[in-house]
């Protein structure tokens, strides 16, 4: 990921570890995984199969719907 972030932003990877907070390394890792997911879906209708569903944790869902029940 600190490969990306120094790519993207045209920098060292030494000075992405000095100046790139919490904040930056979060929002990289969105948007790999959305770029992971965008190549799925695309191959999949290449493929003429089903897209890929999104890979969120059961006990993550389970709390969704908890919280929608109140």
């Amino acid at each position: 990921m600190l490969d990306n972030l120094a790519t993207r932003y045209h920098l060292l990877p030494s000075q992405v570890l000095s100046t790139a907070d919490t904040l930056d390394f979060m929002v990289m890792d969105v948007v790999l995984a959305y770029n992971r997911y965008q190549e799925g879906k695309a191959d999949a209708q290449r493929k003429g199969v089903a897209p890929p569903v999104p890979n969120i944790p059961l006990n993550t869902l389970e709390e969704m719907i908890k919280r929608t029940k109140r």
